[in-house]
């Protein structure tokens, strides 16, 4: 090979050199991008917390249940269940200090009662205890809106004497099933997350290898390229070392 035809090789070659160089840091870069994301994704489950389930036996499941005696007839105890606020039928709104609500008994044969209320004027304390409350004597309707007028009707309160109301509480299996509902849907949430960050994780090393490989194949090209370019070095020198031979003989 002479001399310009090695030049032309050598420039050739060193060109060839420089690209592959910058192929492989195109690649060591798209690594790194993904190694940074990988590490996101690390941290998105280090921050994802798994979900508890409630326990039934927790006190946070229970509700506070009311009793009295009965002023008409002292042998009947009274339970005052599932109160929320009344609605008046005349705007369609929700009446303060008014309240629907359910009381089972037994009466005297012993058969269970269960009577719905409408309008029955409450009164709760500031910690959300029932202070008082008129039950109707005759009928289930204390308020009337259309009229103003309230029923007759008999006052208990937490004082003392026949009206004391008696406080108490039950296992409030409501609130256990829409905790339990909460959980297994934050659960599905959870599991939901961790399926992603997996996929989307192992798609990552997927890349990541399909880049390596890229990698080890540059590298091949490059050793390869600079074994020739030693090559026409030595080529190179040798013509540069005849040239001078020749003008000096």
């Amino acid at each position: 090979m002479g001399l310009a035809a090695s030049q032309a090789r050598y420039l050739q070659l060193t060109a060839r050199k420089s690209n592959i160089e910058y192929q492989g840091q195109q690649l060591n870069q798209a690594r790194t991008a993904l190694a940074d994301q990988s590490a996101q994704l690390f941290n998105e489950m280090l921050e994802i917390e798994p979900p508890v389930a409630p326990t039934s036996s927790s006190s946070e499941f229970t509700k506070p249940t009311y009793s009295f005696t009965d002023a008409n007839d002292t042998r009947i105890s009274k339970t005052i269940k599932n109160w929320s606020p009344s609605i008046d039928p005349t705007t369609g709104e929700e009446m303060e200090g008014y309240y629907d609500l359910t009381i089972q008994y037994q009466n005297a044969t012993g058969t269970e009662v269960t009577n719905q209320y409408q309008r029955v004027a409450m009164t709760f304390n500031d910690n959300g205890q029932l202070t008082s409350i008129q039950i109707p004597n005759e009928g289930f309707v204390g308020y009337d809106p259309t009229t103003g007028a309230y029923a007759d009707s008999t006052t208990y309160s937490n004082g003392e004497g026949m009206t004391q109301l008696y406080y108490g509480t039950e296992y409030d299996s409501q609130a256990y099933d829409d905790a339990m509902n909460e959980y297994e849907y934050q659960k599905a949430l959870y599991n939901k997350e961790l399926v992603r960050i997996n996929a989307e994780t192992q798609d990552l090393q997927q890349q990541d290898k399909a880049l390596e490989l890229q990698l080890r194949q540059v590298d091949t090209q490059q050793r390869a390229v600079q074994t020739e370019l030693e090559s026409v070095q030595k080529v190179l020198d040798k013509n540069i070392e005849l040239t001078f031979k020749t003008f000096s003989s």
